[in-house]
């Protein structure tokens, strides 16, 4: 499986998958979506917000990536990826 398909799509996501934190334009800033690029889930920014160096054939892109993308820079990660990686 390549790391792009392992990237959820937010389109219809309405929480964050660790918080429950409902995701909207009226809510705080906290709560808006990113991805997580360890496992590509979909997160609030409280919830992913570490950044970590990840094994570059590891980070998980986005289907179409924009040009200023650097797999090898470190990676915004959610707190589960953050803790696994803290236990490896």
């Amino acid at each position: 499986m390549s790391n792009s398909s392992k990237w959820v799509l937010d389109t219809n996501l309405r929480e964050c998958a660790v918080c429950l934190r409902e995701f909207g334009t009226n809510k705080p800033a906290a709560s808006n979506k990113t991805h997580c690029r360890y496992c590509g889930g979909v997160y609030c920014r409280a919830c992913c917000y570490e950044c970590l160096s990840v094994p570059a054939e590891d980070v998980v892109q986005a289907p179409q990536e924009g040009p200023g993308f650097d797999p090898a820079a470190p990676q915004r990660v959610c707190v589960r990826c953050a803790e696994v990686s803290l236990h490896q």
